[in-house]
């Protein structure tokens, strides 16, 4: 028999509305006449809950204090055996009904409010016995005018001891999508309140469920994938360990994860925002402006005290048996190669760049420009993580844990972040992928503290990611459409925009140092060569010499005057001069082959490439004119992709 409107219970108790009702029960929201507040009563419903266990629970709860957990008051029972517990009231919606109402939580809000109610969770499991809540779901999770949420609903809290005897399944009452795999076997434990602890984070982030466990144990389902386009990667990292079907295989105990989460939200507060666009695309109109600072004098200063301090060591003494006999530079021609080359050059080639008399001297560092640091992708870990090195010292640094890889590295022009590919299959597992990042998206983390933060993408496929020199777009490949073409990413806009349009292949874009053009991969005449294009798309126009075989893997030297490619025949590391009369091919060293992935340093002298030509894929140094080839990593370890930090 349910209590009416206006009843008084007990002598004491009015009741002035119904809050919620379910199989355990109804609770009421009434006035304490005694006391002159509001508090919310329970009543069990016949058969739904035995007298012992009623009365467990109650003693469980009046011994909890904590502030995320509503306070037990009173509990009796009526003369017609109508079990009853008073607590607090609690106003306010729960948050499934403002998911329900307003859409997902913003980040900060939904981390805020996970770690304030774990706190809660954290707090009874340190009891003894511990004690496990059992049904943690948004829905039972209250939020009051001041924003501190409250767990509620406390039906199937039990104090976890040994040989104890849990109710059946039947009686629990579980939530799909919120309720861990072990508790359909009657096993519910601390681990439990974790995983649906992360699952209601998961909703609050999404607005959905993840599948149930019993479906996720079978294999039969599996977080979606859409969730890596939604949540932050390092979010989803500690979410996708909290969620693991095995509990010994989640976090510890729950306060590891609400760490690994405030780590996160410390990250966040820390991170400054992205550098505002100064020219923005005509076909992105952003009202942003940004100003830029520059310390070429600094930069200048400590080039040339390096070129003083190292002079002996320009030219590597521990150089590999490839270089033992300096190289005959080998030249090709084609004299019918349509070109850009010296027609718009003169556009091509940076007016900051200033034109070299017969007097002047460029003294190469072997820093390469950039404090010698540079970005590249290793396999130490059994998958690809991206890691930082130095050419100068022995130190190596890893920079990304992602549980799924992590590779194509490419930093901002501040040096500050690096925008990255995920997941990433080991090489050993790239054999017979037409393409190796189907289903990979783009991210950006923060070098400093490691936050990371997922691009907005579409399902397909994204990677070759290449910042622009002004810090405000991210060229990449994307196989969403089916066949590779190129988009650009406006970070202000926080948008993509498609810039090849065309049924064949554009990929591997990079920029050119005033961000004016693009150089990329195509094989719009047959086989894949080299391109240039402006930044609007247009105006396409060959690059490479097809007669001398298939070209990919482009970069631009920063002072804008080569670009230095990979040649599939034999994978030779090639450079062109942009300012010449006749278009003809450089081979750096006739010797160095199965190289690819070049990337030219700050002082645009020194070339990093990665090849298997020992057997193994490693990375190498080289001039600019072929000369000092210098492995930098072990033969034992594969290692590719390499990235020069820039020199800013």
């Amino acid at each position: 028999m349910t209590f009416q409107i206006g009843e008084v219970v007990k002598d004491r108790y009015r009741i002035v509305q119904v809050l919620a009702s379910g199989g355990m029960g109804v609770v009421y929201r009434a006035k304490d006449e005694s006391l002159g507040i509001d508090v919310a009563i329970k009543k069990s419903l016949p058969g739904a809950i035995s007298s012992e266990r009623f009365r467990k629970n109650a003693e469980c709860m009046a011994g909890l204090h904590h502030p995320g957990i509503p306070r037990i008051t009173e509990i009796f029972e009526t003369d017609s055996g109508d079990r009853i517990l008073v607590m607090d009231y609690i106003p306010g919606d729960d948050l499934k009904t403002r998911v329900e109402k307003n859409g997902p939580y913003k980040l900060k809000d939904a981390l805020q409010l996970i770690l304030y109610v774990g706190s809660a969770l954290q707090y009874m499991h340190s009891q003894k016995p511990p004690v496990i809540h059992q049904d943690v779901k948004p829905g039972n999770i209250r939020v009051p005018p001041d924003g501190k949420p409250i767990l509620i609903d406390f039906d199937l809290v039990i104090p976890l001891q040994e040989n104890q005897t849990r109710p059946p399944i039947s009686d629990l009452g579980v939530t799909p999508g919120f309720t861990a795999p072990e508790q359909y076997n009657n096993m519910g434990m601390p681990a439990s309140d974790q995983y649906s602890l992360a699952a209601t984070l998961f909703y609050l982030l999404t607005a959905s469920t993840i599948p149930d466990g019993i479906s996720r144990a079978s294999g039969t389902e599996h977080l979606p994938e859409y969730a890596r386009s939604r949540i932050p990667l390092d979010v989803y990292t500690c979410l996708e360990k909290a969620l693991r079907i095995n509990p010994t295989d989640r976090y510890p105990d729950i306060q590891s994860f609400l760490n690994s989460l405030s780590a996160v939200v410390t990250d966040k507060s820390k991170t400054s925002t992205v550098t505002a666009r100064r020219n923005p695309l005509s076909r992105i109109v952003s009202s942003k402006k940004t100003l830029a600072l520059t310390f070429v004098s600094v930069l200048i200063f400590f080039a040339l005290l390096a070129v003083f301090l190292l002079k002996d060591k320009i030219i590597p003494s521990n150089q590999i048996d490839v270089t033992s006999v300096p190289p005959s530079p080998v030249v090709t021609t084609d004299m019918q190669h349509e070109t850009i080359i010296p027609s718009i050059a003169s556009e091509i080639i940076p007016s900051s760049v200033p034109t070299l008399s017969s007097t002047q001297v460029i003294l190469p560092t072997p820093l390469g420009g950039g404090y010698g640091e540079y970005a590249f992708v290793n396999e130490n870990t059994g998958i690809p993580q991206i890691y930082i090195a130095n050419t100068n010292t022995d130190e190596v640094t890893q920079l990304t844990n992602v549980p799924g890889g992590a590779c194509q590295p490419d930093w901002s022009p501040d040096g500050g972040k690096i925008v990255f590919v995920s997941p990433c299959l080991p090489r050993k597992q790239l054999a017979g992928k037409a393409e190796p990042y189907a289903n990979s998206g783009l991210f950006i983390i923060t070098v400093e503290n490691k936050q990371i933060i997922p691009i907005p993408s579409k399902p397909g496929g994204d990677f070759d990611p290449a910042w622009s020199t002004d810090g405000n777009l991210i060229a990449y490949t994307t196989i969403r459409n089916k066949i590779a073409q190129i988009f650009i990413f406006d970070i202000n806009a926080d948008r993509s925009l498609e810039l090849t349009q065309t049924g064949i292949i554009n990929r591997q874009p990079v920029w050119s140092p005033d961000g004016s053009w693009l150089a990329y991969s195509s094989n719009k005449n047959g086989s894949m060569q080299i391109w240039i294009m402006d930044r609007d798309g247009l105006d396409a126009k060959p690059f490479s010499i097809q007669n001398n075989g298939a070209a990919q893997s482009a970069d631009w030297s920063p002072d804008g005057k080569k670009i230095v490619y990979s040649q599939t025949n034999s994978f030779r590391l090639v450079r062109q001069d942009l300012m010449v009369n006749i278009p003809s091919e450089f081979v750096l060293n006739p010797r160095v082959n199965y190289a690819n992935n070049p990337d030219i340093s700050p002082d645009s002298y020194w070339v990093l490439f990665d090849s298997n030509m020992s057997g193994t894929n490693r990375l190498y140094r080289i001039s600019i004119d072929g000369t000092g080839v210098e492995p930098l990593t072990p033969e034992d370890e594969t290692s590719y992709q390499p990235a020069w930090k820039p020199a800013r």
